[in-house]
């Protein structure tokens, strides 16, 4: 038995949280790297598919950069470029805020689109401003950067497991606001170095098969 699934065009923005707590780390090993090289291979795909990308850049310095959806060789190169340029500012409570404003507001986003919010959920008031998104019957799903998870990537053996007992409270406290982030009806996906972009394609091809955006 074939199951054949017919080709479903879709409209994705990606909002990508660039203030420092997502940039902390060793060069080329933190959120912010493993998250602008996940984009870029979802440029890459998605260019493919001959779907439609956007995005919006929140660094809590300035207004949000935003590159409307379109697609074509022209946006993939415009994304790119200014993935390799990203410099990260202070974080600050509004930044999502007003990166989920500018994204509306500028995206050229029509009807339902696929939006994937990048962000380590420093502050709990970033989960509230997604609301209006969800009100807007576009589908939101959190890729949230989960400190620990990076942190830990390269230990091993006696090293892993003393790390996880020194931060059994930030499981804690992330489980809390996973459950807050539930009953606000906004899937919120912890992801790591090896996981982050195999979760960006699981996602954007669910929704291709039940329909697209």
């Amino acid at each position: 038995v074939r199951d054949f699934y017919a080709e479903t065009q879709l409209n994705v923005m990606v909002l990508l949280d660039a203030t420092d707590t997502m940039s902390y780390g060793r060069a080329g090993e933190t959120k912010l790297d493993y998250a602008t090289r996940s984009i870029a291979s979802l440029v890459a795909y998605l260019s493919k598919r001959g779907d439609f990308l956007g995005i919006t850049v929140f660094s809590g310095t300035g207004p949000a950069t935003v590159i409307p959806l379109a697609r074509g060789s022209a946006q993939t190169s415009l994304i790119m470029r200014l993935l390799g340029n990203i410099t990260p500012g202070a974080s600050t409570e509004n930044a999502l805020a007003d990166g989920v404003k500018r994204a509306l507001a500028l995206g050229k986003i029509k009807g339902g689109a696929l939006i994937f919010v990048i962000t380590d959920l420093d502050s709990k008031s970033d989960l509230t401003s997604l609301k209006q998104l969800l009100a807007m019957h576009h589908q939101v799903i959190v890729m949230s950067p989960f400190t620990p998870l990076f942190e830990s990537h390269d230990l091993k053996g006696m090293d892993r497991m003393i790390y996880s007992i020194k931060t059994a409270h930030m499981y804690k406290e992330r489980q809390v606001m996973l459950r807050e982030a539930a009953a606000l009806g906004i899937p919120v996906l912890d992801v790591g170095p090896d996981d982050l972009f195999s979760k960006l394609i699981t996602k954007v091809e669910q929704l291709r098969k039940v329909g697209g955006s």
